[in-house]
């Protein structure tokens, strides 16, 4: 009021903020009266400056904790994690007689997503709030003839993935792949391979960009793991490597893997990793989304294998064995034809049913989902192998008392292989044999979220986090505390949803319809007395037996949602919307469905499959 300055600001505030810690998730840390938190810029990414229409905004990377010090993000246990892996990395490769220098842990995140107009989504008010639909029929066609994958982009499409990587490539992310999925309106974007902290912020950054463009195309950009039923859903693969100034890869085959010891060592830690904490791997990728895609011939099982492929396994083999591999596999080349170049053999095959993959210089882990945050599932990953590598260094050292360090090395990952060889899998993840073989060897089968996020408590993961200084056991509480409330809310948004649905717009429509089918045969009756109406008469029937169906699964879903308000227990609730409301919501889509087979599409209150696949605003699906 008199010319005074009201508020001074400084670069140096970007430094430490001050937001609401009681307002966030925190699974108990927090309570509204202990309200104080804390920003800290975190120089491990980059900031940037986001254009828009009034100007810019500086995205500022912070990592984010309470007053008293508990970590409420996923950022800090992420670094944490990565500097405890580097160490104990750094720590292994010397007492093996392989020293180096700027260890870095790296990866790539593949990126899948749909593509529908944007008109069709506003006409969609399931996916609207729940990301997903939650009534719809096959449309006629889907993807049972496998002519999407890798196929020619429509022109809309490819407008705005190109304006998506202009923009990407203005933020210092170099996305240099994309394509048609194997689903109808499906696609994929991949970035450049780099530091992992930096790649998982950029790849947040991605989806950003896709809902931006989307809005500047008339097109909605979909990260639900699956809006469609009956085709397949997305996911995000996680492309996960170490390396160093000497080394570009740890786990590059090379010539002659079985005598590349840091090869060796690595892939045996990462074998006793998946196999000890299987759990943990299948925990930190739960969702009530997540669950509708793992396990459905689309993405990994919920069982938490490895894929070595045949290079891989034969070096280990020829390693325990103190022998050597009779071809260099650098010299190992396909050729084609004598017009094309003789290709070099990547070393081992791809298994895209593998959660945890070996693919030529890293491992690809497939299980993290389309709208979820690779940070998690990258904690965890540089956590157990951090233990591993930890292991492996006080085994060697303990093995030298009586062995030279090659045998020590040797017996080392030997024992290794040996005790948790059960995890190895090179065939069919999807195949219902595997399911069988892995309930024989004892490995867990977690294929819901509910049992899954017990996991995070298990004695033997709480020690983990605890003993590398990740997390301390009440933080590792209130993240299992939050899956489980996330879970239920997630839940019970799409049952309500899928309530509020049906009896506003669906059942209005269909009792419309019905009363056209009934005045349309009663004025044929009139018409044609001597006509036989029977085959008419059946339909109208079976649409009044499916109406009757309907309102029997409405009043079981609103029953069941009325019972959830009795329930206080997180835990509880989630296996009540296990067992309980997702059947109910399952009962009552089937029928559903099969009423949109019988009413007019025109009629019908929702856009169907056919429109949002392929633009189509005619036919019954």
């Amino acid at each position: 009021m008199d010319g005074k300055t009201v508020s001074n600001f400084t670069g140096k505030k970007l430094i430490k903020g001050e937001p609401d810690a009681s307002s966030f998730p925190n699974g108990g840390l927090r309570e509204t009266h202990m309200a104080r938190g804390f920003t800290v810029w975190d120089p491990n990414s980059n900031p940037v400056v986001v254009k828009h229409d009034n100007g810019g905004t500086l995205y500022i990377p912070s990592v984010f904790l309470s007053w008293t010090g508990d970590v409420l993000d996923q950022k800090i246990p992420f670094l944490r994690s990565q500097e405890v892996l580097v160490r104990e990395a750094d720590r292994l490769f010397r007492i093996i007689g392989h020293p180096q220098t700027d260890l870095n842990v790296n990866c790539g995140i593949e990126q899948e997503f749909f593509l529908i107009q944007r008109d069709y989504y506003n006409r969609r008010p399931d996916l609207k709030l729940t990301g997903r639909t939650l009534f719809g029929c096959p449309a006629p066609k889907g993807q049972e003839l496998h002519d999407q994958y890798f196929a020619e982009m429509s022109i809309k499409s490819l407008n705005f993935i190109h304006d998506v990587e202009i923009d990407l490539w203005k933020l210092g992310i170099p996305s240099t792949t994309r394509h048609r999925e194997v689903a109808p309106g499906q696609y994929e974007l991949a970035p450049l391979f780099g530091n992992s902290i930096l790649a998982t912020d950029q790849n947040l950054q991605s989806m950003d960009v896709l809902k931006k463009q989307g809005r500047r195309h008339e097109l909605k950009a979909l990260f639900h793991e699956k809006p469609f039923e009956y085709v397949n859903g997305s996911g995000k693969h996680n492309n996960w490597s170490m390396c160093s100034k000497e080394t570009p890869t740890f786990l590059e085959l090379g010539d002659h893997p079985e005598k590349n010891i840091p090869f060796i060592v690595s892939v045996a830690a990462s074998i006793r990793a998946v196999d000890k904490y299987g759990d943990l791997l299948r925990a930190c990728v739960t969702s009530a989304s997540n669950d509708h895609r793992l396990g459905g011939n689309e993405a990994p099982p919920a069982i938490m294998s490895m894929y070595l492929g045949e290079d891989v396994s034969n070096a280990l083999e020829l390693f325990m064995k103190k022998r050597s591999m009779s071809r260099n596999l650098g010299d190992d080349n396909l050729s084609v034809v004598s017009s094309i170049p003789t290709i070099n053999r990547e070393g081992t095959d791809r298994n895209r049913t593998s959660p945890f993959a070996f693919t030529v210089n890293k491992f690809e882990f497939r299980a993290v989902g389309s709208n979820q945050s690779a940070a998690r599932s990258n904690m965890v990953i540089n956590t157990i192998m951090a233990d591993s590598y930890r292991y492996i260094a006080d085994d060697i050292l303990h093995n030298r008392e009586t062995l030279c360090l090659e045998d020590a090395i040797q017996k080392t990952v030997t024992d290794i292989v040996k005790k948790h060889n059960r995890i190895i899998f090179n065939g069919n993840g999807y195949s219902r044999e595997w399911v069988s073989r892995a309930a024989e060897l004892g490995l867990p089968n977690n294929v819901a979220s509910p049992e899954a996020i017990k996991a995070w408590t298990d004695k033997k993961n709480i020690e983990l986090f605890t003993s590398l200084g990740i997390m301390k056991s009440s933080e590792i509480h209130s993240r299992q505390s939050i899956l489980w409330d996330q879970y239920n809310k997630d839940t019970m948004v799409e049952a309500r949803t899928m309530r509020a649905l049906c009896t506003e717009r669906i059942l209005p429509a269909v009792f419309r319809a019905q009363t056209q089918f009934s005045s349309s045969l009663s004025a044929l009756s009139a018409a044609l007395p001597s006509q036989n109406m029977a085959p008419q008469v059946t339909y109208v029937s079976y649409m009044s037996e499916e109406i009757n169906k309907t309102i029997l699964a409405l009043n079981k879903l609103d029953n069941v949602i009325e019972h959830v308000k009795d329930l206080e227990n997180e835990e509880v609730i989630s296996y009540f919307c296990r067992d309980d409301v997702i059947p109910a919501m399952n009962d009552l889509r089937k029928h559903v469905d099969q009423l949109e087979q019988i009413v007019d599409y025109r009629e019908w209150p929702l856009p169907n499959y056919a429109a949002m696949f392929f633009n189509q605003s005619w036919g019954v699906c």
